[in-house]
């Protein structure tokens, strides 16, 4: 009888330590797999909205560019590229300036 009750005590013990160390290894993996999990997610949705927000300005400026050729200037097109041609190169411009290239340095500097 002693061996049934030593090999039933080695089995509970043995489960104990499976038990435990499953538990060790799942909370590892959760703290070293959480934020990869979730530095993923955020770069695949920030992708998918860049996507989209490229798109809807895109489609947006095509529904501008039409309205204002068909009803603003009224088939004078040449009046509808001067008015978007000078706003994207000020945008352009803008974007140029605030770039972050370095600056030459003068002797005042």
């Amino acid at each position: 009888m002693k061996r049934d009750e030593n090999s039933s005590d080695n089995q509970d013990l043995a489960a104990r330590v499976a038990g435990v160390v499953d538990l060790l290894v799942g909370d590892v993996r959760d703290r070293a797999l959480h934020p990869v999990f979730v530095a993923v997610r955020v770069v695949v949705l920030a992708s998918i909205v860049l996507a989209l927000v490229l798109a809807a300005v895109t489609v947006g400026t095509i529904g501008l560019v039409r309205l204002f050729d068909t009803l603003v200037f009224a088939g004078r097109a040449w009046a509808t590229d001067l008015l978007f041609g000078g706003i994207f190169l000020i945008a352009g411009m803008l974007c140029w300036v605030h770039s972050g290239r370095p600056r030459k340095r003068t002797a005042v500097d």
